[in-house]
């Protein structure tokens, strides 16, 4: 009970965040390099017709929190996968993996000795490290409804 009162203001403080700004430390950006001219575009897997709406809705919730949105025309499209179980969707970045991605102590390593870092929401901490600006069109999928979107906040699968 005191530590539920204690952590309270950190809850109601969390709670009050802004879900769409991301991380402002700069040692956090995400940065997808690839060789010049290099263009990953691999068809969209099927998803199942009965998965597509459950599918949106997740997109959707994405675009809301600000993780994701509408990308440029480009050539890049790497293919979403959905897991049937759980219903959650991932986008399959195998095609960048031949090309360096920094590792979690690569990010955490040089803040070792700071004190402050960020307030992260405790969901999907990890969709607040922005992918940098010029990088996020690699990190471009097509979704159910033929749009594509690319990435503004940093998927799980790349940071570790």
């Amino acid at each position: 009970m005191a530590f539920d009162l204690a952590i309270k203001p950190y809850i109601v403080a969390n709670q009050r965040l802004n879900k769409n700004l991301l991380c402002n430390i700069t040692e956090v950006v995400l940065y997808l390099p690839t060789p010049p001219k290099y263009v990953a575009n691999i068809k969209q897997y099927s998803i199942p017709y009965t998965l597509q709406p459950k599918v949106m809705e997740i997109i959707n919730n994405w675009i809301e929190d600000g993780i994701i949105v509408p990308a440029k025309p480009s050539a890049w499209n790497l293919p979403m996968t959905v897991t049937f179980y759980t219903i959650e969707c991932w986008i399959r970045f195998y095609q960048l993996t031949t090309i360096y991605f920094p590792l979690i102590d690569d990010i955490s390593n040089p803040m070792s000795n700071a004190v402050v870092f960020s307030t992260l929401d405790l969901k999907s901490s990890f969709n607040q490290f922005p992918v940098y600006g010029s990088d996020q069109i690699k990190a471009t999928f097509t979704a159910p409804n033929n749009l594509q979107y690319m990435y503004r906040g940093a998927p799980l699968w790349t940071l570790f």
